[in-house]
């Protein structure tokens, strides 16, 4: 294999973020779907979240979050055709959901393979700690918050004080 040698550039990578107008009933509805899948499944995977975490393809285990995996997958759809006029379609590859109890943590990681990947906080503490991305922009968990961003950011969660459960998903381009 020949060796490479390598420029860089900077360039400013969009975080999105909104708030699930219909919250309110989705949330009740996945959390009982996380507390289900948890029962079944207690013992979690080892991976740079410190936390219970379900497989990554929760998603083809149990297809009772497949009506939440294609909202998402229209939010990441939406996003490509009206901020970057593009009109690919994107399809989950993997989702899995975290338990964060005080003291968790999520390692300094990114998705690189996938183009895209998402948060979605199902049910936070006012006191868990934020999501960091690239060491320099934190966002603080509510109900109802959806993050969708490249897969190549990288972003860690600190020892949080407050509980957290959240679903997340990586998208790659179909």
């Amino acid at each position: 294999m020949n060796e490479f040698s390598y420029d860089t550039i900077r360039k400013d990578l969009p975080v999105f973020r909104t708030i699930l107008s219909d919250k309110d009933e989705v949330n009740p509805h996945l959390k009982s779907l996380i507390l289900s899948y948890r029962k079944e499944h207690p013992e979690g995977y080892d991976t740079n979240v410190r936390a219970w975490r379900s497989a990554h393809d929760s998603h083809v285990r149990d297809n009772k979050f497949s009506f939440f995996v294609k909202r998402i997958e229209s939010a990441c759809n939406f996003i490509c055709r009206e901020h970057f006029g593009d009109v690919s379609f994107f399809k989950c590859s993997n989702m899995w959901m975290m338990q964060y109890e005080k003291n968790d943590s999520a390692y300094p990681h990114d998705h690189f393979p996938s183009v895209w990947s998402c948060v979605y906080y199902v049910e936070v503490d006012n006191w868990c700690s934020p999501i960091i991305f690239e060491k320099t922009l934190e966002i603080r968990p509510q109900n109802g918050l959806l993050l969708i961003f490249p897969s190549i950011i990288e972003h860690e969660v600190p020892p949080t004080e407050g509980q957290r459960m959240a679903i997340s998903m990586n998208f790659r381009q179909i």
